[in-house]
């Protein structure tokens, strides 16, 4: 191997290794994602006061009486090329009751 095929390795390597660290680990993202789903409490009344469980993993509220209140991610700007990093933030999308009370 040439000493430039070397060098471009060597960039190449170190290019990926500082991209990869932008990711964030799975314990933090979670915590990202449950500040999300508690602003929703803190912007609806009767979801914090009626809330039952809230599921992290699945991006779930559930409150009230069968109520769920949904997130998902951000849908990813499709004009830049996918790169390691963290995940798109948690929006709201919908639930299957008024958020606001019965």
């Amino acid at each position: 191997m040439s000493i430039t095929s070397k060098s471009m390795a060597a960039t190449a390597a170190l290019l990926l290794s500082s991209a990869a660290l932008a990711a964030l680990a799975p314990n933090f993202q979670n915590i990202e994602d449950l500040e999300v789903m508690l602003r929703l409490g803190g912007q609806h009344t009767h979801v914090a006061a009626t809330v039952t469980s809230l599921r992290v993993r699945r991006n779930v509220i559930h409150c009230g009486k069968a109520c769920e209140a949904v997130f998902e991610r951000a849908p990813r700007d499709a004009s830049k090329p996918p790169m390691p990093g963290p995940q798109a933030p948690l929006v709201f999308t919908v639930s299957n009751c008024s958020l606001t009370g019965p």
